[in-house]
């Protein structure tokens, strides 16, 4: 049996006697209450199905509400108005602890099978391959570009020169050579035409 936020619900229900915790009364006791379901939600049901919303699903709650929930059972835990809250969440995650039906991320990893797994890792894989092409093929795209236009700018030693680069300093170069051809432009206030 999986530990649901319903389960703990039904669990402080039955410890604390309170009929209907989803009830829309706003009492002290209800709503530390509450609190403390929030907190043992958060506490013993894995990260990966424990989201605010699937709690406040549970109590008929958005998700505001039980972040609020969260942060005010953490300021209120050592407050003397908030004993009887805190014995019963105590109580109730001994409980929980010696119980077995304790489920940590592990064990929902392991309910996933090995196909999966692989299956998972594989359309990933493809995803960032896939990507990973797309950006070096658009790359080697501005490349060309740029070698096959360079003759029109610079002569034969200095096309030598440029075409021994690596790319860091391709792009180093290009970004300085850019610059430059800007503030040519702004100064002569002219735009020069790209040759084809």
């Amino acid at each position: 049996m999986k530990i649901t936020p319903e389960y703990i619900k039904n669990l402080v229900e039955n410890r604390s006697g309170i009929k209907d915790l989803e009830t829309r009364s706003r009492k002290r006791y209800l709503v530390d209450t509450r609190y403390v379901c929030y907190k043992l939600c958060k506490d013993f049901i894995p990260k990966r199905r424990c989201t605010l919303e699937s709690i406040g699903a549970a109590f008929l709650r958005d998700h505001s509400t039980i972040l609020h929930g969260l942060k005010e059972f953490e300021y209120l835990f050592d407050n003397a108005t908030f004993v009887n809250s805190k014995s019963l969440y105590l109580s109730v995650k001994a409980e929980l602890m010696k119980s077995n039906i304790i489920e940590s991320d592990e064990d929902l990893l392991n309910e996933l099978t090995l196909q999966e797994l692989k299956q998972n890792y594989k359309t990933k894989h493809i995803l960032h391959m896939n990507k990973s092409h797309e950006v070096i093929n658009v790359l080697n795209k501005r490349i060309e570009t740029m070698k096959n236009n360079l003759p029109v700018y610079y002569g034969s030693e200095s096309l030598q020169r440029l075409s021994e680069l690596n790319y860091r300093d391709f792009k180093e170069f290009e970004k300085r050579a850019d610059m430059y051809i800007k503030s040519l432009n702004w100064k002569s206030g002219l735009r020069l035409n790209k040759v084809n």
